[in-house]
């Protein structure tokens, strides 16, 4: 967990600003977690029992490691954690020493990663190869959820040669067995139509395809689709740019809990993982496989996005079964009448989003201010969200219930498209107090809540929107916000990382004119 926190008690000004709230009863502490994660089947567990002696040798879980190309990518990747086997969890990493929050745990290179820009390549690749079965093709790859990416990563790895890609993905899960009949020949129709693909794009592609077959492709799409990774961009840690394959890290557990987050360095080809909290000696390494903000989500949707994509039952950690409970411990309405209040808040919520979206489509193309249509949709937006939240939701469910959380998200999101620090900064500021009663830890979501926060505070201030005595109070809560962000940065990101920098100059320029104001005030 982060040090710097809102501690302070807030003036009626501010508190005007961003929302008095109730006396939020503090969730219960984190007990001891109760994981199950993914187990990962061994490999080539055959050929190292008949390397054995046949006197009386018997197998052992270190022998797997050895003759495993993940296993032993993974033992280069680390000096400070170890590949163990239980039923229960399979195969997984655990810390062979206490490891302090902010340390890097692994650093995996990539075994191949493919570009946003090269998706659209592939796609097109895939189609002109498959001619008039174009229709079939594509039905397909929406059959088995096959997205544009995970072709891309799949075709670059088949034109690096058979032997380097299986020494990349021959030993991952492949989630074969749990296919249905029509899954599994709409996946061998897919890997078929692939090799044709690669065969026909003519040099290293033409060649490096004519040494694989057809089941041997297919092993490769399966273990890319199962285990690839979206890579992000380097500058803001927030933007995906491609997927990459990182074997080693494919050998790590999922928890809604997690211990690890990952970043990325050298253009995506290396992904890092950092500890997210202070480890124990044994304590198993995990992270997410859910993107953040699905990763505040009710345990029923986490659950089900985690059988769907990756195909086995989870279990939910004590402490986010806890929180949870005390989430729905105030709720004022029966679950039938909360149940039409949810769907009123996914509308609002998807019509902020696209608001949204459309806002900050504009701006990534320069288009300059925002048109007076655009301008209006995201006021309204905002507005309607806002107006759902303090006016019903609030009344009827606990501050961090996951329908606050999507409101406050999307209204941040808005109000941050809109250019509205008013609202921005009443959002993030609730929407950090509610996901830290949910999951105490300094993820880079909430880094990202924090240093919204507090700029939009500076925004303020340069506007002239406080009196001289809650002026003071607001460069305070900004200090605080922007030194919570950067301290989480930090600890995710690196020392070096350019958005940690960046967020330091932000945090220095509000020292500087703090100091400025003490000194006129003396």
């Amino acid at each position: 967990m982060h040090e710097a926190r809102h501690g302070q008690p807030l003036s009626s000004e501010l508190l005007l600003l961003v929302g008095a709230g109730e006396g939020t009863p503090v969730l219960p502490a984190s007990g001891e977690q109760q994981r199950r994660p993914i187990g990962v089947v061994l490999a080539d567990e055959a050929s190292s029992v008949a390397a054995k002696p046949a006197a009386g040798s018997r197998w052992c879980f270190s022998d797997a490691v050895e003759s495993d190309p993940a296993g032993r990518d993974f033992a280069r990747s680390t000096d400070c954690c170890t590949l163990r086997w239980t039923p229960a969890k399979g195969r997984h990493a655990t810390a062979t020493r206490e490891i302090s929050r902010g340390r890097v745990i692994l650093r995996a290179s990539a075994a191949a990663v493919a570009s946003t820009a090269a998706s659209g390549a592939a796609t097109a690749l895939l189609a002109e190869s498959s001619g008039r079965d174009g229709a079939a093709a594509s039905a397909d790859a929406q059959r088995v959820g096959l997205d544009a990416s995970t072709l891309a990563l799949s075709l670059e790895l088949l034109r690096s040669g058979r032997e380097a890609a299986e020494e990349a993905a021959g030993s991952l899960l492949t989630h074969r067995e749990h296919l249905s009949a029509a899954e599994a020949e709409a996946w061998e129709r897919t890997a078929q139509r692939l090799r044709s693909a690669a065969a026909s794009s003519g040099g290293s592609g033409c060649s490096c395809a004519s040494g694989w077959s057809d089941e041997a492709v297919l092993r490769l799409l399966l273990a890319v689709h199962a285990n690839a990774h979206p890579v992000l961009d380097d500058a803001t840690a927030s933007r995906t740019v491609g997927l990459g394959l990182f074997p080693a890290a494919c050998l790590l557990n999922h928890s809604c809990a997690p211990t690890g987050v990952l970043s990325f360095e050298a253009g995506g080809k290396v992904l890092v993982v950092r500890a997210l909290v202070d480890l124990r000696r044994g304590q198993e390494v995990t992270y997410s496989y859910l993107d953040e903000p699905h990763l505040f989500a009710p345990w029923r949707q986490r659950r089900a996005l985690l059988r769907a994509a990756h195909r086995y039952e989870p279990s939910q950690p004590r402490s986010r079964e806890e929180s949870e409970a005390a989430a729905l411990c105030r709720s004022r309405l029966p679950a039938a009448a909360l149940g039409e209040l949810e769907a009123e808040v996914r509308a609002l919520c998807s019509e902020a989003a696209a608001a949204a979206e459309e806002a900050e489509e504009a701006a990534a193309r320069g288009d300059g201010p925002l048109a007076p249509s655009a301008e209006e949709r995201l006021g309204s937006a905002c507005e309607a969200v806002h107006s759902l939240l303090e006016g019903r939701l609030l009344q009827a469910a606990h501050p961090a219930h996951w329908l606050a959380h999507d409101c406050l998200a999307a209204l941040s999101r808005a109000a941050r498209a809109l250019g509205d620090p008013e609202r921005l900064a009443y959002a993030s500021m609730r929407l950090i107090a509610a996901r830290e009663q949910v999951m105490p830890l300094g993820t880079p979501g909430l880094a990202t809540l924090y240093a919204s926060h507090g700029s939009a505070l500076v925004r303020l201030l340069r506007a002239g929107r406080f009196s001289a005595a809650g002026s003071a109070e607001a460069l305070g809560q900004a200090e605080q916000s922007l030194a919570a962000a950067c301290s989480i940065r930090a600890s995710c990101l690196g020392d070096e990382h350019p958005l940690v920098a960046a967020t330091a100059r932000a945090l220095a320029d509000v020292r500087q004119r703090r100091r400025q104001r003490a000194g006129g005030a003396t």
